[in-house]
């Protein structure tokens, strides 16, 4: 009993461990270090914003520009 359960285990973390491997060898987070600098850059400038509500709305719109960026980065559209 104990062997099927390791092995239903195994089959469990196996698309888990195949999809790790594929992020981990690809070449494109390495263009979407980019974006993180442009997070950090777009943060400053939402700090610097009146009054709080604008800077949380800065802060969201900075989000969103990062996950944009990052899909660019990765699919290349």
């Amino acid at each position: 009993m104990q062997r099927i359960w390791k092995t239903r285990r195994r089959l469990h973390f196996t698309p888990l461990a195949l999809a790790i491997g594929l992020l981990a060898g690809s070449s494109a987070p390495a263009h979407a270090a980019n974006c993180f600098v442009g997070l950090a850059a777009c943060y400053q400038e939402s700090a610097l914003a009146p009054d709080w509500m604008s800077m949380w709305l800065q802060g969201l719109d900075c989000e969103l520009s990062l996950t944009n960026c990052i899909r660019i980065a990765v699919f290349g559209r």
